[in-house]
């Protein structure tokens, strides 16, 4: 026998001697033979060896080692190997061991007898304890794809066949079907599946299909995760099983997994069978299958409805995120909902259950409805209030003509101070559910070419290589509907824009271990204070006059000069932010005030403020090239700072008014 074969057989038993557990021994090659060399394997141990060597480990009775495995593989052909290990099990077997009373060798013909016994005298709703037989009721919309299918178990020489769709487009419903398919095709066949979740072995498998009857199909649903499809290396040792189940079996093979494993499945078994693909639903047939798979789902929340938004928003059609298609996203999205309102004790599920960060869709709210909702905050600012739902209104309308591209690309210009970063936050806030679907990065920290391995993580073994958590792809990847602010952008380096070129044009961004962020239902937010000097520059002469035109202008013409075009190319909209006039201000602080009321009567204190409290905290201190952040330090210093005075005499409840031109705060 050749090396490169006793190698490969050994490398083989020693993956039987992790699954079986001892050291590798003679037993665990004999597995592998019974595999590889099945009917010189049956000759020489007969119909029930693998089944009594298979008792042997699990009793544990190891013995042998890699070296007497190579001397038995050296002594000879494939008959001589077998009859010397064959002698060795049996010198080494215990005295009640049937191979101490049974000849070595059992003919072909009588292993498949004995085979057929054992098939036929299981019950009829089962094989071996691994398959049960499927009872289904028909399906609508997939006539076309079951009557394929009963076609090609009809045919004889069709060979197995290769049920493929994406996840959640109803492979396992159509499976179901097959029996009432075949009884109308008049095809006698009786199905059988393997037990859904059940943990079957190569052994196992390669012993069902020898072993079911001649007028069955054996279903093997799932194949992507019993044959590890996903991962790297697949189970070789599962799909070889299935491939020499298949050709040994006089039943007929029908094997489901999704579309996107295909390659790797045909890779390993190339030419295995003819392939039958589960095509989108219609329209129709898609509500009906949906409608059904929603109704499953309510029976398992007794008690529990569902607004007729929610409804809505679960038959949506899915998005970049979801790798599932309908039905099953449906009834996916609407078991998640249903349990987030259960759990917290409400009878109601609404749409606010769909997200786990408790957002609701975008496709919810109307343009008019996210601008009302901005202002409430954000004052002073209209236009560029304006200028960013307008391009959010194309993503809610599903009018996108780069549906792969962020739902906005957005660069907000203008001084200090006047609500840029706000807008971002409640843009995080209104359309995403909370302020925390904010990811803000401070791009003065990215002012050197390095900076790019804070984004996407250095090379493996370099500092940081081990903390993906603070890489902008893992946040993305882990909150992908979310608005990522980058703070002050020309401070970046021009290495780090070209980082985002990607992201603003494909929606997508890789990481040092290659794990892709997708940025399609997120919102990219840049700041810049550029051209802000030149836009409030003063005209020269007298016909000219310092207009909100003139300093648009001036800014735009600022930002051509520190940007590179390519980047400016991709901005959707650049939001110009005016100067904050008093009257937005007096709104600013009324606002900031009652939040900080808020805040107070959430820790205990009952707080009263005058109106003319909020008047002076707007004007004291006030200066346009500050912006409104000097309301935040008069609240802290002259509001909530005097309260400390209370808190240490016991007093909750404060009265806040203005006594000779200063706030006064007494008991009340």
């Amino acid at each position: 026998m050749r090396s490169e074969e006793i190698a490969s057989l050994i490398r083989a038993s020693t993956s039987e001697a992790k699954r079986w557990g001892g050291d590798l021994g003679y037993l665990h090659l004999a597995v592998v033979l019974s595999r590889r060399w099945n009917d010189e394997f049956i000759a020489t141990f007969g119909g029930d060896g693998l089944g009594m060597i298979q008792d042997r480990l699990r009793a544990e009775q190891y013995f042998g080692d890699e070296a007497d495995i190579r001397e038995l593989l050296s002594a000879g052909d494939r008959a001589t190997v077998l009859a010397n290990l064959a002698e060795l099990i049996k010198s080494q077997a215990p005295q009640d061991d049937p191979i101490d009373d049974e000849p070595a060798a059992t003919p072909p013909e009588t292993a498949a007898a004995e085979d057929a016994t054992e098939a036929e005298s299981g019950p009829a709703d089962q094989i071996l304890g691994l398959a049960t037989r499927l009872t289904g009721e028909p399906i609508p919309g997939r006539d076309t794809e079951l009557t394929e299918l009963a076609a090609l178990l009809l045919a004889r020489s069709a060979g197995p066949v290769v049920v493929s769709g994406q996840a959640g487009s109803g492979r396992s419903a159509l499976l179901e079907a097959l029996p009432d398919a075949l009884t109308r095709a008049g095809v006698a066949r009786t199905v059988y599946r393997l037990d859904p979740g059940s943990d079957v072995s190569p052994d196992d498998l390669y012993r069902l299909l020898r072993q079911a009857p001649e007028d069955s199909v054996i279903v093997v649903d799932d194949l992507d995760r019993r044959a590890m499809l996903r991962d790297s290396p697949p189970a070789v040792e599962f799909l070889r099983a299935l491939r020499l189940g298949t050709d040994q079996t006089k039943a007929r093979v029908v094997v489901s997994l999704e579309s996107k494993n295909v390659p790797r499945f045909e890779a390993a078994l190339a030419d295995f069978g003819n392939r039958v693909s589960v095509a989108p639903l219609t329209e129709a047939a898609g509500t009906t299958a949906i409608d059904r798979a929603l109704a499953a789902v309510r029976d398992q929340y007794p008690g529990m409805t569902v607004d007729d938004e929610l409804q809505a928003a679960v038959t949506a059609p899915p998005t970049r995120n979801e790798h599932f298609a309908h039905p099953g996203l449906a009834a996916r999205r609407l078991d998640l909902a249903l349990a987030r309102a259960s759990v917290v004790g409400r009878t109601e599920a609404t749409v606010d259950d769909l997200h786990r960060d408790g957002s609701v869709p975008a496709l919810r709210r109307q343009a008019h409805e996210l601008t009302a909702a901005l202002k409430e905050r954000i004052k002073g600012q209209d236009n560029a209030i304006e200028s960013v739902t307008r391009r959010l209104a194309l993503t809610r309308s599903n009018l996108d003509l780069r549906p792969e591209r962020p739902n906005g690309v957005f660069l907000f210009v203008g001084p200090t101070g006047v609500g840029k970063t706000e807008l971002a936050r409640e843009i995080a806030r209104v359309e995403y559910g909370s302020a925390d679907a904010l990811i803000r990065l401070d791009m003065s920290e990215y002012s050197h070419s390095w900076g790019v391995s804070r984004l996407t993580g250095p090379m493996p073994g370099y500092v940081g290589s081990d903390t993906p958590d603070e890489w902008l792809t893992t946040k993305v990847a882990d909150r992908p509907r979310c608005v990522v602010l980058l703070d002050e952008i020309e401070k970046a380096h021009p290495t780090v824009w070209n980082t985002f070129l990607q992201v603003f044009d494909a929606g997508r961004l890789t990481d040092s271990r290659g794990t892709t962020a997708d940025f399609a239902d997120a919102v990219i937010v840049m700041t810049s204070n550029l051209g802000v000097r030149e836009a409030q520059s003063k005209a020269v002469g007298f016909g000219d006059v310092n207009t909100a035109s003139r300093s648009r202008t001036l800014a735009q013409d600022a930002l051509e000069k520190a940007m590179p075009p390519e980047l400016l190319n991709r901005i959707d909209e650049i939001a110009q932010f005016e100067p904050l006039t008093p009257e937005a201000i007096a709104q600013i602080a009324e606002v900031e005030v009652a939040a900080a009321i808020d805040m107070l009567t959430g820790r205990g204190w009952t707080v009263t403020v005058d109106d003319d409290v909020i008047a002076w905290l707007a004007a004291t201190g006030y200066d346009p090239a500050y912006g409104a952040r000097h309301l935040h330090r008069n609240i802290e210093r002259r509001l909530v700072g005097d309260l400390v005075t209370f808190a240490e005499q016991g007093v909750s409840a404060v009265y806040a008014s203005v006594v000779d031109d200063d706030i006064v705060i007494s008991k009340a």
